[in-house]
């Protein structure tokens, strides 16, 4: 984001959990979190383009995006992890 708190790349989708606990996500793997008076940026393990987010509770979430890129939040891990299936 720049100084003025606009968007510098393209953001596809937001999940508002209330007034005060929002989630953006967007190209190359943006993730934005509001937290009732800023945007920050949240790191996260995918740079591929996250399409969707769903926050179920503000406790838990999901993002989606390109190449089947599928991240999950909890607060117990307090950041968005890969969803790593297993054979």
């Amino acid at each position: 984001m720049d100084p003025v708190g606009r968007a510098t790349t393209s953001l596809w989708s937001v999940s508002p959990v209330s007034a005060a606990d929002a989630w953006i996500v967007g190209v190359g793997g943006t993730l934005l979190h509001w937290d009732g008076s800023h945007w920050s940026q949240v790191t996260n393990p995918t740079d591929q383009n996250l399409y969707s987010v769903a926050m179920v509770s503000a406790t838990e979430g999901w993002a989606v995006g390109q190449n089947g890129a599928i991240l999950r939040y909890t607060q117990v891990d307090r950041r968005y992890l890969p969803l790593v299936f297993r054979q």
